[in-house]
């Protein structure tokens, strides 16, 4: 359930969005919204939000500022609030990207490959497979 971040006697907690993510990491400069969107992803689970977290994640000495920054976020869709703080997930990474990868794709066929080619998770592709895929994907780049 998402809702709006307001200072209040409500317990609120900050939580990126897909887009603010993909956002916050698109670019290797970390400055201006950026740069908050990470500190939101570093404590935005674990702090409630509050006008005094809100100063920490700007960086800015002016509540009004610090505020204003956030709500903005938050209507670009990059922030939203939750009652409730995310739990923690249990599970290795290895062990659920295969599953999160073949949700991405009609036919359960998904790719996680870097630019050097090498395969760093598959799901629905054999691993020989996987390997000469991510070898041919990292001569695209």
């Amino acid at each position: 359930m998402s809702v709006d971040l307001a200072p209040s006697t409500e317990q609120l907690y900050a939580q990126v969005t897909p887009a603010g993510a993909f956002y916050a990491v698109s670019s290797p400069e970390h400055e201006g919204n950026r740069a908050i969107l990470l500190r939101i992803l570093e404590e935005g689970g674990v702090v409630p939000f509050a006008t005094s977290t809100a100063m920490s994640w700007t960086q800015s000495n002016d509540a009004e500022e610090a505020l204003r920054s956030i709500f903005r976020l938050q209507r670009l869709g990059l922030v939203r609030g939750s009652t409730a703080a995310p739990l923690p997930v249990e599970d290795r990474l290895e062990d659920i990207l295969p599953s999160l990868l073949a949700r991405l794709s009609d036919t359960s066929k998904a790719l996680l490959a870097d630019e050097n080619g090498f395969y760093l998770a598959a799901a629905g592709f054999l691993h020989e497979a996987a390997e000469e895929l991510a070898g041919l994907s990292a001569d695209l780049l």
